[in-house]
């Protein structure tokens, strides 16, 4: 967090212990239909997925229906945006209103922040979390 915060002038003075240290790697989980599904955990993270990682056609979710990603899949990656939304609270919303949209829509901005995104041509869904969705997920990674 230190050095996040040091990169984008928060922070004057912050010495990296070890310069060798390797930057945390995305979560990655495998949906109930066998497909990979990829979680950023801070905006650094976020920034290199959407930017960098994904190609145009897979799918991108953000708290706030694309063809031949099973409902399924969908509905996990929309749950797992909002379990690792830095905005989230565990069992604060019923319902979290998720924006979805293809990776080829997803533009930054000259001077943004690291995780600071725009996009168009988009869906939005309502979903609740359910309290057993990373046990679910990290089972089928193991089958």
């Amino acid at each position: 967090i230190r050095a996040e915060l040091k990169s984008q002038g928060y922070l004057k003075y912050y010495k990296q212990r070890d310069k060798r240290q390797k930057p945390a790697d995305f979560l990655r989980f495998t949906s109930g239909d066998g497909f990979e599904i990829l979680v950023g955990r801070n905006n650094a993270q976020n920034d290199r997925l959407t930017l960098h990682t994904a190609r145009g056609k897979d799918l991108w979710f953000h708290v706030q229906k694309a063809p031949g990603i099973p409902d399924t899949t969908k509905q996990e990656a929309a749950e797992l945006a909002v379990v690792y939304s830095s905005t989230f609270k565990a069992g604060a919303a019923a319902k979290v209103a998720v924006d979805t949209t293809e990776v080829k829509n997803i533009w930054k901005a000259n001077g943004a922040k690291p995780g600071m995104v725009l996009y168009e041509v988009y869906t939005t869904v309502y979903v609740t979390p359910r309290e057993k969705l990373l046990d679910e997920l990290k089972a089928n990674a193991k089958k």
